[in-house]
């Protein structure tokens, strides 16, 4: 190993990194799809995945305090189910973040082709693949240079993108309040009244909306270069999905409420349409530069966490010696970050972006599954000759009840039956 990870990441860093990739990987990419199954309530979908999401969210909250390291997950899985399975688990916890990677590379390539005027390339591929290609290699380039660089670069980012957000909501609370007619809120009744709403649409809808949720369980990968890891990343993980829950729900009602279901529904970004619609044509151009600026930062992250998960588990003897290294001057594992774009790259240009999608949703619930058992058995196997008094064992016990604030343990059952129900929905 060149060198090693340098602690520069403190918690406005490791949260705003959890938010930025938890909205960038969300909303503006899912909401019209959540909205085409859930209809206008779209909202309850949204709270049920981030329900869903919150549950599996306190087991890394707890698993965080018990692993320092950048392959938490893998050790995870290691100390409590073995080694014979390792592979698969790499498997799991590289493929997911390549596969977000994925998508989220398609698509900024299509609204960046269609910002720029797509019909004048026609059907030629090789123009999406151009820029897909130069979007990954400032994506490496960034990565390489410095995580600090990322960070303060996502925290500019994810505050535009949060701040359209929070101005969507509030343009929506003064629309209905003092500017909708009569006639318009007949159009818009009439527009949800064609989509029959039930379980098993808001349901499906929620397991879209999961990936929407996704990216707390990212910032684990960051352990080794975050300030005091234990306690800054456990809070870090709750705050930003707790958040984004509030964000998501009050978004789904209020582009309803304005745009109606027929109209979220009929494009990829109702967000930038709910602005053209309220301010002109002009906040339509606005919207798609912020659309794109979250999802470039997205894709970002990704490969910074993907870069993580493959050093580290290199770094335990598990693949390839020279994806470990960590280059003195950068401090970043370059041979990881480079290795993470390239299959990024060759996974946008052959596949496509419903089923890199979907692949993406059923490899989280395996993956939250596994989570929230290990927290399960790992309670369930702690050693009581641990505990020296009494009072230390009430302190354990006490912690063991309500370890994160707000719920007790139970929520590692809640979430690993949610995972699992979740999972078997994904196959209906």
């Amino acid at each position: 190993m060149d060198g090693s990870f340098k602690k520069v990441l403190n918690f406005i860093d490791v949260y705003f990194i959890s938010l930025g990739f938890i909205i960038g990987a969300g909303i503006y990419s899912l909401i019209s799809i959540v909205t085409k199954y859930s209809g206008k309530l779209s909202w309850l979908s949204f709270l049920i995945g981030g329900f869903i999401s919150l549950m599996t969210a306190f087991s890394y909250y707890d698993l965080s305090k018990k692993y320092d390291s950048n392959a938490s997950e893998y050790e995870y899985f290691i100390n409590i189910f073995g080694s014979e399975f390792k592979y698969v688990y790499i498997f799991l916890l590289t493929m997911f973040f390549l596969l977000i990677a994925s998508v989220l590379l398609i698509v900024f390539s299509n609204i960046f082709m269609s910002a720029i005027g797509k019909k004048s390339f026609g059907k030629n591929n090789s123009v999406q693949f151009i820029i897909q290609f130069f979007t990954i290699g400032i994506v490496v380039i960034c990565n390489i240079i410095d995580i600090k660089l990322v960070s303060n670069l996502n925290f500019y980012i994810t505050c535009i993108e949060a701040g359209f957000l929070v101005l969507l909501i509030l343009c929506a609370i003064y629309w209905n309040l003092f500017v909708v007619s009569n006639q318009k809120s007949r159009i818009i009744s009439t527009n949800n009244e064609k989509y029959s709403i039930s379980n098993q649409g808001i349901m499906y809808g929620a397991f879209l909306s999961i990936l929407a949720f996704t990216g707390f369980e990212g910032i684990p990968k960051l352990t080794e270069e975050t300030i005091n890891s234990s306690e800054t990343i456990p809070k870090a993980i709750k705050y930003s999905v707790i958040t984004v829950i509030i964000i998501y729900s009050l978004v789904s009602i209020s582009i309803n409420s304005v745009l109606g279901v027929s109209q979220v529904i009929k494009y990829s970004n109702p967000i930038a349409k709910f602005f053209e619609y309220l301010f002109g044509a002009q906040s339509f151009n606005i919207l798609n530069i912020v659309s794109l600026l979250s999802i470039f930062n997205t894709i970002i992250l990704t490969n910074t966490f993907s870069s993580r998960t493959i050093q580290s588990i290199s770094a335990r003897g598990e693949l390839l010696d020279v994806l470990k290294n960590i280059n003195k001057k950068y401090k970043t594992p370059i041979n990881s970050i480079v290795v993470s774009g390239f299959i990024v790259l060759l996974l946008s240009s052959s596949t496509n972006v419903e089923l890199n999608l979907y692949l993406t949703n059923i490899i989280i619930f395996i993956i939250f599954t596994l989570v929230n058992l290990s927290v399960i058995l790992h309670k369930d196997n702690e050693v009581d000759n641990e505990v020296d008094n009494e009072v230390d064992k009430n302190l354990k016990n006490k912690e063991d009840i309500n370890s994160i604030g707000l719920f007790k343990k139970d929520y590692s059952y809640i979430g690993l039956v949610s995972s699992i129900l979740m999972l078997y929905h994904s196959f209906q």
